[in-house]
């Protein structure tokens, strides 16, 4: 959705929404929170693609992909997530396994927790 800046301390805004998906996996997933971690990845990629076209109509002219995260970086903005457990894996735990189980979803996990930092996408509950 495209809001404006006070939405998360609970003002009022208008909105439009600019995407909206309910749809099965690529992957297998052997837990809810891998099935979670693959729709986070999912929604972070939509959420860099549309900050990016904003970004492109905000200052037309030719986007260098070089420089993505530089645009990026430039605009402030936030993923909404709301599952619990991916919030907490990836904004409060500091350990190298995320205290999970399952590894190749810590691995998903610590990209998007990556990627939120350099494309400057801060992720709420």
């Amino acid at each position: 959705m495209l809001v404006q800046n006070g939405i998360l301390c609970g003002q009022r805004s208008p909105f439009s929404v600019l995407c909206w998906t309910s749809k099965r996996l690529k992957r297998i997933a052997r837990s809810s929170t891998s099935a979670e971690a693959q729709m986070s990845g999912n929604a972070l990629h939509t959420h860099e693609f549309a900050k990016l076209g904003c970004y492109d109509l905000i200052n037309p002219g030719k986007l260098d992909l070089r420089k993505i995260d530089c645009y990026l970086q430039q605009t402030e903005s936030c993923l909404v997530c709301d599952a619990r457990n991916i919030y907490g894996c990836v904004c409060k735990v500091e350990t190298s396994g995320l205290h999970m189980k399952e590894k190749r979803t810590a691995i998903e996990l610590f990209a998007i927790k990556e990627r939120l930092n350099q494309a400057n996408v801060s992720l709420s509950l």
